[in-house]
């Protein structure tokens, strides 16, 4: 029987050659897996096991997140001319799915196949896509208090230019509404009614 909250991850290399991802699509359900996490490990993922409960992922325990998926998500298209790079000359030598189970499954329930499935490329595209993971974990949401900001920032410095194009919040129920501004030009602000 697999617990409520188990996490289970599969791992696959792909240090041979040097790929380019530039789709994802979901093969899963909500209602079984609560959410999906693709990773990024430098080396070897932590287990040889074809599956294994993780909360761990890489064995130097380096990884990146590439890609999250939840709640019937439609596929991820990358922009034209835009694709993740991993495998040979790249940080990402393995990809590891880590799928978050929040149910119970009983024995007698038929096995899960919940899995992502990657399109790739060996054609190297315009523009190399990057994830920032910026994320605040350290405040206190005082009670009986409406409204409370929660400031999370980065700066790039780097000689490259980025483009972003997207972003993906994760706040559970803690908020009805997330501002965003980039570059101090645009702010997007989304609210739940």
């Amino acid at each position: 029987m697999i617990g409520p909250d188990a996490y289970l991850c599969t791992a696959y290399p792909v240090e041979d050659e040097e790929y380019y991802i530039y789709k994802f699509e979901a093969l899963a359900n909500a209602a079984t897996a609560h959410h999906m996490l693709l990773y990024g490990c430098d080396g070897e993922p932590l287990s040889t096991e074809s599956i294994w409960d993780c909360p761990g992922m890489c064995k130097n325990g380096w990884s990146t997140i590439m890609f999250a998926w939840a709640k019937n998500a439609p596929p991820t298209v990358l922009h034209k001319g835009v694709a993740l790079r991993v495998g040979k000359n790249t940080s990402i030598k393995t990809i590891v799915l880590q799928v978050h189970y929040a149910k119970i499954f009983k024995d007698s329930e038929p096995t899960d196949h919940s899995g992502l499935k990657i399109y790739t490329t060996f054609q190297k595209p315009q523009f190399v896509a990057g994830i920032f993971l910026l994320a605040s974990y350290w405040f206190q949401i005082p009670p009986q208090v409406s409204s409370y900001p929660v400031d999370i920032s980065c700066t790039f410095q780097k000689e490259k230019s980025i483009f972003p194009f997207a972003y993906r919040t994760h706040a559970h129920c803690d908020s009805k509404c997330m501002c965003f501004a980039w570059l101090v030009v645009q702010c997007v602000c989304l609210c739940m009614k």
